[in-house]
């Protein structure tokens, strides 16, 4: 959660950092967040990285 939004930041060894979030702040109490990774079809990548679209949901959006 950053700001209350949903947050993700993926860290590559400090070398490389992306970071994706929500546009909307959750409502205050609980919430389930969840994540996930899509990988695309096989592209030349650096070694040791993958491809892919992610998506972070909350309130099952």
């Amino acid at each position: 959660m950053k700001d209350g939004k949903p947050h993700h930041e993926y860290n590559f060894f400090v070398l490389e950092r992306t970071n994706i979030g929500g546009d909307t702040a959750l409502a205050a109490g609980k919430h389930t967040i969840s994540y996930e990774f899509i990988p695309t079809p096989p592209s030349p990548a650096p070694a040791g990285k993958k491809r892919g679209l992610v998506h972070i949901f909350g309130r099952g959006r």
